[in-house]
């Protein structure tokens, strides 16, 4: 039996009919995520609260964001992505708002 090098362990392979179901079911999630944190957000008070609950929202999205780095030995954002106080964020970069 051959044996399996570490490198061809590591290779990541083009995603495939396979992966549809997965991949489906982790857009649903998202989108879900998605709407529970807006409506969250929505929720507050006045802007004093909302800008509060923003807070609290990104806080908890660096933090898996920080994990997955760490985790993967990632440096960086996504290729493409951009690095936006302290999280990454799709383009266009010029639009990272300053952190209040």
């Amino acid at each position: 039996m051959a044996k399996t090098s570490a490198k061809a362990k590591n290779q990541k392979t083009a995603l495939g009919a396979e992966d549809y179901a997965a991949y489906a079911r982790l857009r649903v999630m998202l989108d879900g995520f998605e709407g529970m944190a807006l409506y969250y957000f929505y929720g507050g008070n006045d802007a004093k609260e909302r800008k509060k609950r923003g807070r609290e929202i990104e806080k908890r999205i660096k933090s898996f964001q920080d994990s997955v780095k760490k985790t993967h030995n990632l440096l960086g954002c996504p290729p493409g992505w951009c690095e936006c106080n302290g999280g990454c964020v799709p383009p266009p970069c010029g639009i990272c708002p300053n952190n209040e």
